[in-house]
């Protein structure tokens, strides 16, 4: 195996093991959420965070369209995916 070969294979590892320790974490943060206050949801955060910001148009549009949700579920394996990738190198 060369060492490009070796540098993709641990990075394709290192994207799958990021993307499911984020959407365990994210699964771990549902659930209590859930047993504690369902608003206070990882989803709904991010997504009402995300929103506050924008027009009154856009905002409806957005939610209306599930755009936001879309979005949201985005960077939530966006993120894990990179930082899967990029910390494990030396």
């Amino acid at each position: 195996m060369s060492a490009r070969q070796r540098t993709l294979l641990h990075a394709a590892l290192g994207a799958v093991s990021g993307l499911v320790a984020g959407y365990a974490a994210l699964a771990v943060a549902e659930l209590a959420a859930v047993a504690v206050r369902p608003e206070a949801s990882p989803v709904t955060a991010v997504g009402g965070a995300a929103i506050d910001p924008t027009p009154a148009g856009v905002k409806d549009w957005a939610i209306r369209n599930k755009v936001v949700y879309g979005n949201v579920q985005t960077a939530n394996a966006t993120v894990p995916i990179i930082d899967g990738v990029l910390l494990p190198q030396r």
